[in-house]
């Protein structure tokens, strides 16, 4: 009976979890460039660097000039706890960040999708999780220092 029910729960957990994918919006161009632009963002604990997930909350303000500065709350294994970069949006709402340290300086472009309480970023080479943004984890201005 046990198994029956675990197998019932993980059924159920699979197909609410494709029901919810299905309906994730991406962000056009405007919506992803006004959701970051002159805002710090602060991510859930799980974060991507250089293609691994790891378990770290990471912090960045999107300047108006297209300049980026970030933060990891612990310093990840062989890179800089801080870096920066520049960031832009393509036309279809794909935002692109090229760091000086990170990712190997190679640009990252992510797919920016609207939840109902925040944002999630998806790599656009291969369709992995980038990280989670809760709505309550954007504030207006650069708020890195403060």
């Amino acid at each position: 009976m046990k198994k029956l029910t675990a197998l019932s729960a993980t059924l159920l957990l699979s197909i609410s979890t494709i029901s919810y994918g299905a309906s994730l919006n991406s962000m056009d161009k405007n919506q992803t460039t006004q959701s970051i632009q002159d805002k710090t963002i602060k991510t859930a604990s799980l974060s991507t660097i250089d293609g691994k997930v790891v378990e770290n909350a990471f912090t960045g303000f999107f300047s108006n000039d297209g300049k980026i500065k970030g933060k990891f709350a612990k310093k990840p294994s062989n890179e800089p706890q801080i870096d920066e970069g520049t960031w832009t949006v393509k036309d279809d709402g794909t935002l692109c960040v090229t760091w000086q340290h990170w990712n190997q300086k190679s640009p990252l472009c992510m797919a920016t999708y609207s939840l109902p309480n925040g944002m999630m970023f998806i790599n656009s080479d291969d369709n992995a999780f980038v990280s989670i943004v809760l709505q309550d984890g954007v504030k207006s201005g650069d708020q890195m220092h403060k």
